[in-house]
């Protein structure tokens, strides 16, 4: 699952200040709701499903800040966290 608020971002957009988020679900109904809120407020967001992470094509580093947004099970998302803190330095929340 992969869904994105813009489809004609380019690199320029962040450089002129665009924010950009990548958002980490487990839950199909959040992540379009994440990617329509934050897009309405001209916040790029990028979904990718917590078992994309790992053949996710997205460069995590050139994200601004990274959602976990997780429902289930709290030892998951605290895996997910570990896991992304070793990839990255980019803040989580």
């Amino acid at each position: 699952m992969e869904y994105s608020s813009t489809s004609h971002q380019t690199h320029a957009d962040s450089v002129l200040g665009r924010a950009r988020v990548l958002i980490l679900t487990d839950d199909a109904d959040a992540s379009r709701a994440w990617t329509f809120v934050l897009g309405r407020y001209d916040i790029e967001a990028k979904v990718i499903a917590y078992d994309g992470l790992a053949t996710a094509s997205t460069k995590i580093g050139s994200f601004h800040e990274i959602l976990v947004d997780h429902y289930d099970d709290p030892d998951s998302a605290l895996q997910i966290c570990r896991r992304l803190r070793d990839m990255t330095q980019q803040p989580l929340l």
